[in-house]
């Protein structure tokens, strides 16, 4: 302390408090630092947590109806599971002869916990991620049969979807028929079957002619990303895998990508993708074969956001 500084306390042209803090600064406390920003982290940690309930969108569960919510809890639930939503009135009422009898024995009810359970499952797609990707595979594949690429490629797996799924897509609405699990097979197998060129120009079609047209709402109010299968003429494979691991973060698929290339010891070479399913788990979709790894299975891999699924059908 100089002697100025002590003349200027003693006539009062300084506070001590003034003193203190100039000559003696308050040492940090590491402590409250530690606790002001964990305090801050929980902060934005819960201000997280309230934006992803927001975005948490449903759909209308009247088969046919195509309406998503805009803002949460804009529709009404079933009064009696309280876990079926309904854009309206009309669309309870005409859904009541499919919804009651999952309404009264309990099922509905399960269905919402088995999609609690799958949004911490990391095998798969959250409830709202695959129901979106089910709903694009629905309006695809409509489109694919009716179109006038698929028309016009000749060979066993168009004929079939054109001799079996035709008829049934040729004059109603697109994407309002869901088809059975075997026709979906068929159209998966008739998509691959064409030329790269022929699906390339059938997705372009489609996502410039006809997506525009269905009355979604943008994807950014929770409407399905339709231009998540721009990519998938030039980066989907389909034909045989070879399942060899199941992991916490989903299954491990070898194949040879059209063809496999050798090493400088002529090894075969194969290329590895972690894959996950869409509503459920490949490890629960092959489980019922009750076969060790590996299995082999004939199907196709999806970039889907930061993910590869594995589209909706296996075969062995």
């Amino acid at each position: 302390m100089t002697l100025e500084d002590h003349i200027a306390v003693l006539d009062g042209r300084k506070t001590l408090e003034e003193f203190r803090t100039k000559h003696f600064p308050k040492k940090v406390n590491k402590k409250e630092e530690v606790d002001h920003a964990e305090s801050k982290m929980l902060e934005m940690k819960n201000s997280d947590r309230s934006d992803k309930k927001l975005t948490k969108l449903f759909q209308c569960a009247n088969e046919g109806c195509i309406n998503i919510e805009q803002q949460p809890k804009e529709f009404s639930t079933c009064s009696r599971c309280k876990a079926t939503y309904y854009c309206s009135r009309e669309c309870q009422t005409a859904d009541w002869k499919r919804h009651k009898n999952e309404c009264k024995n309990g099922e509905a009810a399960k269905k919402k916990t088995d999609n609690k359970d799958q949004n911490k499952d990391e095998r798969c797609l959250r409830h709202g991620q695959a129901q979106q990707l089910l709903t694009i595979f629905r309006y695809v594949h409509h489109f694919a049969v009716i179109s006038e690429e698929m028309m016009s490629t000749k060979n066993t797996e168009t004929t079939k979807i054109k001799d079996s799924v035709l008829p049934q897509l040729e004059s109603v609405e697109m994407g309002t028929i869901q088809l059975e699990l075997s026709e979906v097979t068929f159209v998966w197998n008739a998509i691959w079957s064409m030329t790269q060129s022929d699906r390339s120009a059938m997705i372009r079609r489609f996502l410039s002619k006809e997506v525009p047209n269905f009355g979604f709402p943008p994807k950014t109010k929770g409407g399905p990303d339709f231009d998540v299968i721009s990519v998938w003429s030039l980066k989907a494979i389909a034909g045989n895998f070879a399942v060899v691991k199941h992991t916490p973060k989903g299954s491990i698929l070898l194949h040879e990508d059209g063809g496999f290339v050798t090493n400088d010891n002529d090894d075969e070479v194969y290329n590895a993708y972690l894959v996950i399913g869409i509503s459920q788990s490949i490890q629960s979709l092959l489980d019922p074969m009750n076969k060790p790894l590996p299995i082999y299975i004939n199907t196709a891999i999806l970039p889907f956001k930061k993910s590869i699924v594995c589209q909706d059908t296996t075969a062995p």
